[in-house]
């Protein structure tokens, strides 16, 4: 009934809002833009009655797993965030020296437009009455203003809590405190981003599920739309790649519960989680964290940790379906131009970090897999220190392939492994991935993953959109657009004999590029037809 009251004051506003011009205002924690849709009287009022009746029912009826309904996450997040590099030490002055540095070196315009600042910014005890306490030796001027000074310049501003009722950083969690502190955040402090931990380890689905629940509506009650990005717990698979995790089903690893549904997945929340452990600039490693215990008893005893344990994790341990306009599954901050500097607690280890070459790999993987692309380089210094790795991140044409309104996450359509039986599946054993994602004008994208050790030839058949009028294979040609080199090679079809029909099912032309080791080839592929294009 509640529901019900709440569309019917939502719907009574939207249908006697002035009609000639609906403003149209969506906004992202990447993007903030406002457009006017001239709609006609009547078509206006009827689809807005058609959009209250069907919503409202929704609202009377929808299950507690079915109602995040904040608008916000359309395409994935192109933000920053304080941790990677930074870890706990973040104060007030450098988030407005990061803003600066957003502007200045054209990443705004690009659309990374929100700073999350992680944990750090609390003391560790809450007030008399309960209220969250921000750390005013770091933050003087406080949050609200903070969020304030950073909207003048066009940037959103998130910040970071637990589900539990402790976080992984100075500060407790929200446990207990869910409506207060979503108070706190939406209302009082006008942040636009939330992320939440899960320091606890929670790792029951059902009971998961019942607390970010929670979270969830509190955000929607103060009647600000917050991107919701949180952190789930999930047994890995015994046998997969994260089978170091398992420890007979009692370990577990950031990412949703295999039993949950899509539905659930879909409205819970904007990013969930996906990872076998935090995100470290280095390729791979089978013992992470040797640089700081070896010599030591702990010596050989931390978890594999990596680039290539991140994106196995997203292969694994999620469906591609379960991803889509409004949530997305995130494969955690990128590990990109800092070169191995930055804070220990995250993988800074001082010893130079990947190559340019690998973060271009994880940079266009985690743009082809949909994924929130969230930065934490130092951007103080990075124009100065790495300019080709801040041209890099600016590479345009990768972006949209990222912000492509149809929401397709790619998909594994190849992969090749040196598996022995002995060995079983493992990081090691994967020396090249091929991803393919469809894109809204009947484009394609594609990636090329070599992960050996040697330059390798890697081939897929060249996407065919399901929309293509092409009678012969003959009458067409792919025009493939080479995403890091911006150049156009075209290719024909060929197989004059073969029907369309054929030509979808089995005749598909196929495409070999040459990957040097650790890279990525990203092409953009659009397909044409000769009864509709002059060749």
């Amino acid at each position: 009934q509640l529901k019900f009251i709440w569309w019917t004051v939502r719907c009574k506003l939207l249908i006697f809002s002035p009609i000639n011009k609906i403003p149209f205002t969506y906004t992202s924690s990447a993007v903030n833009y406002t457009s006017t849709l001239v709609m006609q009287r009547f078509d206006a009022m009827r689809g807005r009655f058609l959009f209250c009746a069907v919503i409202g029912a929704g609202g009377l009826f929808a299950s507690n797993t079915d109602a995040l309904d904040n608008g916000l996450g359309q395409v994935p997040p192109l933000a920053y965030s304080t941790w990677n590099y930074f870890n706990e030490d973040v104060n007030e002055t450098l988030i407005e020296q990061l803003a600066t540095g957003l502007k200045r070196s054209g990443l705004y315009s690009l659309g990374f437009a929100t700073i999350n600042i992680d944990a750090g910014y609390l003391t560790h005890e809450r007030d008399a009455s309960g209220e969250l306490v921000v750390n005013r030796t770091k933050f003087p001027s406080g949050m609200r203003t903070l969020s304030d000074n950073l909207a003048a310049m066009g940037i959103g501003l998130g910040v970071y809590t637990d589900i539990g009722d402790r976080s992984c950083g100075a500060g407790p969690g929200s446990f207990g405190h869910y409506e207060q502190d979503a108070n706190t955040f939406a209302v009082k402090w006008n942040i636009s981003y939330l992320k939440v931990d899960d320091c606890s380890a929670l790792v029951d689905p059902a009971a998961q599920l019942q607390r970010w629940g929670e979270l969830r509506d509190a955000l929607n009650r103060t009647g600000r739309a917050v991107y919701y990005s949180i952190c789930p717990h999930a047994h890995p698979l015994r046998n997969g790649t994260g089978a170091w995790w398992n420890k007979n089903d009692t370990g577990y690893v950031y990412s949703p519960p295999l039993s949950w549904t899509r539905q659930q997945r879909m409205g819970l929340a904007n990013s969930l989680l996906v990872e076998y452990t935090n995100l470290f600039d280095i390729w791979y490693a089978e013992h992470w964290n040797d640089f700081r215990e070896c010599p030591g008893p702990r010596c050989h005893t931390s978890s594999p940790g990596g680039l290539l344990t991140n994106i196995d994790a997203m292969v694994e341990m999620t469906h591609p379906e379960y991803s889509g306009p409004g949530t997305w599954a995130d494969a955690d901050m990128l590990q990109v131009c800092n070169y191995g500097r930055g804070g220990p607690n995250a993988g800074g280890r001082g010893d130079g970090g990947m190559t340019l070459e690998e973060y271009r790999s994880s940079y266009s993987i985690w743009a082809v897999l949909a994924s929130p692309m969230i930065l934490s380089a130092d951007l103080r210094t990075l124009e100065h220190d790495h300019p080709a790795c801040l041209q890099m991140l600016k590479n345009a044409d990768l972006i949209a392939i990222s912000q492509d309104p149809l929401g397709a996450p790619g998909v594994l359509v190849y992969q090749d492994t040196n598996e022995s039986a002995s060995e079983g599946n493992k990081t090691t054993n994967i020396v090249g991935q091929i991803w393919t994602k469809e894109l809204q004008d009947g484009d394609s994208a594609i990636v090329f993953f070599n992960r050996a050790e040697r330059i390798r030839n890697m081939s897929t058949p060249l996407p065919i959109p399901k929309t293509s009028a092409c009678e012969t294979l003959a009458g067409r040609r792919f025009i493939v657009y080479d995403v890091w080199n911006h150049s156009n090679t075209i290719v024909f079809g060929t197989a004059a004999n073969c029907t369309r029909k054929c030509a979808l099912a089995t005749a598909h032309t196929q495409h070999t590029v040459a990957v040097a080791p650790h890279a990525v080839v990203v092409l953009r592929v659009s397909f044409q037809c000769r009864n509709s294009v002059a060749w």
